[in-house]
């Protein structure tokens, strides 16, 4: 429940963990066992049953049963989801949504768009930000900036040629439900029915009705309730950061220099240049001993602690995530096995506990999705 300076998703594939030079990739499963192979310069993991792939510079797609279902004839071309995809031919203005009979949807082209969700997807024409819905009908035209997707059937949007750039709220039909009255650097969105929003220089939670149902009384700003804490810092320059509970008391004193919003229970947080993690009571889970800390175990498996370059994975606990020799690990991608690459140069696949899955043998392996994955041998 940020609140994010406007930005523009350019929603295309620029993937280049397989690298540029064509190839042979094997699609296996979670045995690790080859179900068909694919000649391609790189193949993205499978989205709603379809992979794109790349081949001779051109994208195509690629079905679960390794069908071809388009050659490789895109320019650009994004992952489907709920049935539909976009695409820009050679030599095209922009892009057009496409079902997956390759048939066209949208009646006009786009320079940019964002991704679906809750059935909405962002457009921009000259910057413009406006709505299509998946059977590419624009029902929301292209005259603001602001969220570039509907969160809870709400986006926060501004007027693009509103001279104060107030922000407001509307709804999937385009109906302003919210009215333009918040003056703030960027859009917000809903979660778990409040919006964060700047009122009199106070950052402040709404509800859907846009009535205010929390200030903030120890600090100018918050980040948003997550397990019942929201970060806010306490200084001028952006630090003394801390965490406060509904009854706007100190749940976790303001002794940071910095601090994310807790996710699953955890939240990564930096004193003096040092980074560790916290739990919700405050208690040290990782020490604030490394350079670099991200990810996050629910999601990845696991904490990346680096430093001076050096990794180390450890899992929610704060301990040694896999015995295994490995260079890097993946993310999951939402799957319940992570790619990893050996220090003998191979890739291959781990349990979440940090067990071996699949052995390192390829030379390129990406996330499994749908239960499947793609490596290169």
């Amino acid at each position: 429940m940020r609140i994010i300076k406007h930005i523009s998703i350019f929603a295309f594939l620029c993937i280049s963990l397989f690298g540029t030079s064509q190839g042979l990739f094997q699609c296996i499963n979670e045995n690790g066992e080859v179900i068909f192979e694919l000649a391609a310069d790189f193949v993205h993991p499978f989205s709603d049953g379809v992979a794109v792939y790349k081949r001779n510079g051109l994208y195509g797609y690629v079905g679960l049963d390794g069908k071809i279902i388009s050659d490789a004839k895109y320019e650009k071309a994004s992952d489907y989801s709920e049935g539909v995809s976009w695409v820009k031919e050679p030599f095209s203005a922009g892009f057009v949504l496409i079902n997956k009979n390759q048939e066209r949807l949208s009646s006009k082209t786009y320079e940019k768009h964002g991704i679906y969700k809750e059935g909405m997807c962002a457009v921009y024409e000259n910057e413009k930000l406006g709505f299509v819905r998946i059977n590419g009908e624009e029902t929301i035209p292209c005259k603001y900036i602001g969220a570039p997707y509907f969160s809870e059937n709400k986006a926060c949007v501004s007027l693009y040629d509103s001279k104060t750039e107030k922000y407001g709220f509307i709804n999937p039909k385009g109906e302003m439900i919210i009215p333009f009255s918040y003056i703030q650097s960027g859009y917000s969105n809903f979660e778990n029915g409040e919006a964060r929003v700047k009122i009199n220089g106070k950052t402040c939670l709404i509800n859907e009705k846009g009535n205010v149902v929390f200030t903030p009384m120890l600090s100018q700003n918050l980040e948003g309730f997550s397990s019942g804490l929201s970060a806010t810092y306490t200084k001028p320059n952006r630090t003394g950061w801390g965490f406060i509970n509904r009854k706007n008391q100190w749940a976790i004193q303001p002794t940071y220099d910095h601090a994310t919003s807790f996710k699953h229970g955890y939240s990564i947080v930096t004193k003096d240049k040092k980074k560790g993690v916290i739990d919700t009571l405050g208690n040290l889970i990782i020490p604030m001993i490394y350079d670099e800390l991200y990810a996050n175990p629910h999601s990845d498996g696991y904490f990346v602690c680096e430093n001076s370059g050096k990794r180390v994975y450890l899992n929610a606990k704060g301990e040694k995530f896999t015995d295994l020799n490995i260079e890097y690990l993946l993310s999951s991608n939402g799957h319940s096995i992570l790619p990893y690459k050996s220090t003998t140069g191979k890739m291959g696949f781990l349990n979440m506990d940090g067990t071996e899955r699949i052995k390192a043998q390829y030379e390129r392996a990406n996330s499994f999705s749908e239960g499947k994955a793609w490596v290169k041998p």
